[in-house]
């Protein structure tokens, strides 16, 4: 049988914060803004992603990355050194981590051997298109695309994205469509019971 996914209560992410003040804290202006959020270590791609988002080479845009580290804080920060476009926070929890959700646009996790991620439902759940490695267990459908761990890879699919709002508006709109059809507690609920009943008739 098929595992059973998590879940998120959606509820939380479709009442964000307003993004302003957390905008103007990290100097994000209104520029599009790409986010990455999970622990800086190696497996999850955050190197990979930044390479990617220099490659896309769109001016006016902004690459948030969110998370505790893991090993990577310092290669990344060299990678980032000349670009002042690229925003590292270090740890955001509570309303912070919401208000990150409220003021991106697109959540890019190229991981290696990653489970479901709840950071990649939970991005998803608040709207935003993904943008995913085959690592990440997860097939957002018309809300995102999944691509190979490779910075040339994950830089078209930015480049199109950050040039494109209304693509990212629908987009968005089919990731928070596909949380609430399959991935909220109450219907990882329905899933788990008819797992049981399976086992239970076998």
């Amino acid at each position: 049988f098929s595992i059973i996914p998590n879940g998120i209560h959606l509820e939380e992410f479709q009442n964000l914060p307003k993004p302003k003040s957390f905008r103007a804290r990290y100097d994000l202006d209104d520029a599009p803004t790409v986010l990455f959020m999970g622990r800086l270590q190696q497996r999850k791609g955050v190197d990979v992603l930044v390479r990617a988002f220099q490659l896309a080479d769109v001016q006016h845009s902004r690459l948030l990355i969110v998370g505790p580290d893991e090993g990577m804080l310092e290669t990344i920060q060299s990678q980032a050194a000349d670009d002042d476009r690229i925003v590292i926070t270090g740890y955001l929890g509570g309303e912070d981590r919401l208000a990150a959700l409220a003021a991106s646009d697109i959540f890019v996790l190229p991981a290696i051997g990653e489970g479901l991620s709840m950071a990649v439902l939970e991005a998803m759940g608040a709207g935003l298109p993904v943008i995913l490695s085959q690592g990440c267990n997860m097939n957002p459908l018309d809300g995102g695309y999944v691509v190979d761990v490779s910075s040339e890879a994950i830089a078209d699919k930015l480049r199109l994205m950050l040039t494109n709002a209304s693509l990212r508006h629908q987009m968005g709109q089919a990731a928070q469509q596909l949380i609430a059809q399959s991935y909220t507690w109450d219907q990882v609920a329905v899933q788990l019971e008819a797992v049981y009943q399976t086992l239970h008739k076998n």
